[in-house]
C-alpha cells in the first residue's frame, strides 16, 4: 500500500510540474502577443 501511495503521489507530482510549466509556457506567448497589439 506504502509503495502504491508513493508512486501514484509521484506521478501526481510529475503531471503538476509538466502541466504547471505549459501552463507557465502559454500565459507568456498570450501576455506577448497582447503586447504587440
Amino acid at each position: 500500500m506504502g509503495f502504491a501511495r508513493g508512486f501514484f503521489s509521484r506521478i501526481l507530482l510529475w503531471l503538476g510540474l509538466s502541466l504547471g510549466r505549459y501552463f507557465f509556457i502559454n500565459i507568456s506567448v498570450i501576455v506577448k502577443k497582447f503586447k504587440d497589439i
